[in-house]
């Protein structure tokens, strides 16, 4: 079973755009990552939880037009704004996810 990251080492930017075009970059841990594991760590979506907003969770499914995690929601559209490959265990092979352990269950 691959090590699970630290809570700083989770902490990605995301790109926030308003419907009036205002961008900015927010801070989110990454909850969870699915992947197909082929040679290519084909993405599929990923789930953050915005740092600085309580309680907002997004589901950002993979854009294959951008090459991004994306989506909508209120009218705010989300991109990712990190390397993905850089949380995929290099050894993966078939069909998988990686998740932050259960509280119950970290050690950090």
């Amino acid at each position: 079973m691959a090590a699970i990251p630290t809570l700083e080492n989770r902490i990605v930017n995301i790109k926030q755009t308003t419907a009036d075009g205002v961008v900015s970059i927010q801070e989110a841990e990454l909850r969870h990552i699915d992947v197909h594991r082929d040679e290519n760590s084909t993405p599929i979506r990923i789930k953050v939880v915005l740092a600085k907003a309580w309680g907002v969770q997004l589901n950002m499914p993979w854009n294959i037009s951008k090459g991004k995690f994306a989506t909508e929601m209120g009218g705010i559209s989300w991109e990712s704004d990190f390397d993905y490959t850089t949380f995929i265990p290099s050894s993966w092979h078939g069909t998988g996810s990686w998740s932050r352990s259960k509280r119950s269950q970290r050690t950090s």
